[in-house]
């Protein structure tokens, strides 16, 4: 009996440390408004995910077309439309890699559909991957009010006029579907307005690829210190999946993007040129958008 005692004993103490397993408690709180990019109220097609980012890989808005390939989901639930909330709690019982200790752990929340997507990514700074820890005493409670950094649509840690709100994401096929219905120069090379602007440009740029009045707005500017550099601010549609890069030439024949600098701000791409402006000195950017 004395054996018997103390294998069952052990097993106890066993299940004791399993059941105090670092978890991660992640949500928002009930009854929150959340909106889609449109104003109407978040549906229930939403589900949102806990998980990282590769290891090396930062998300930034001129890689957004990369997003989800480097994206590792922990757990999934879905959204309760009916209450305004979503949450659940997430075991941590390793870390094997991307799950590797104080990695950056985001929440996103999507809904898909046959004209594009809905997104919302956010983290606080003290979201970081926890250590597997068997004696964790607490649970880590990551609340979508406490979210300040945020990648994709808007959160509001208030709560008004709503906490979170989705932004609208859609792919070259999506857009092409939506936008140029009924259209026959629908490929990304042609112009199905005959405004001298490409159809991919237009999806980058977020302006109406059927309306020959709808051209973006690019505006240039001379900018220092060092300089005068040549500035270029070109809109950017930051729900279209494209990848923009912009190059320079003193030639318009040799083009480089090398030395350009890059800066989104307020829904447009910044591009600043790295050689001085002066007398004799003829320097040219433009825009390249290409698909990923």
């Amino acid at each position: 009996m004395k054996g018997f005692s103390a294998s069952w004993c052990c097993a106890a103490v066993l299940l004791a440390a399993v059941a105090e397993a670092e978890t991660i408690q992640w949500s928002c709180d009930p009854s929150s408004v959340n909106r889609e990019s449109d104003g109407a109220p978040m549906g229930a097609g939403f589900q949102f995910e806990l998980g990282v980012f590769s290891p090396g890989f930062t998300p930034t808005m001129a890689n957004r077309s990369q997003w989800l390939d480097h994206w590792h989901v922990a757990q999934t639930t879905n959204y309760e439309s009916g209450n305004g909330r979503f949450g659940s709690e997430f075991r941590v019982e390793g870390n094997a890699s991307p799950f590797v200790v104080d990695a950056e752990a985001w929440i996103l929340g999507r809904r898909n559909d046959a004209t594009g997507s809905e997104w919302v990514i956010f983290r606080a700074a003290s979201w970081v991957w926890p250590l597997a820890d068997p004696l964790a005493p607490e649970p880590l409670e990551w609340n979508t009010a406490d979210a300040g950094i945020v990648l994709a649509g808007e959160v509001n840690g208030s709560g008004s006029p709503f906490l979170m709100k989705s932004e609208r994401i859609r792919d070259y096929g999506q857009w092409q579907a939506s936008e140029l219905a009924g259209e026959s120069l629908i490929a990304t090379d042609q112009d199905a307005d005959f405004d001298g602007v490409a159809n991919i440009v237009e999806f980058f740029c977020g302006t109406d690829p059927a309306d020959a009045a709808s051209r973006p707005a690019v505006a240039w500017s001379f900018a220092g210190p060092g300089g005068p550099f040549l500035r270029v601010e070109y809109p950017a549609d930051p729900g279209s999946l494209a990848v923009a890069s912009v190059e320079a030439s003193d030639d318009l024949s040799g083009w480089s993007a090398s030395g350009v600098a890059l800066e989104w701000s307020a829904g447009m791409l910044v591009a600043t040129d790295s050689v001085a402006a002066g007398p004799g000195v003829r320097r040219f950017l433009r825009l390249r958008v290409e698909l990923p």
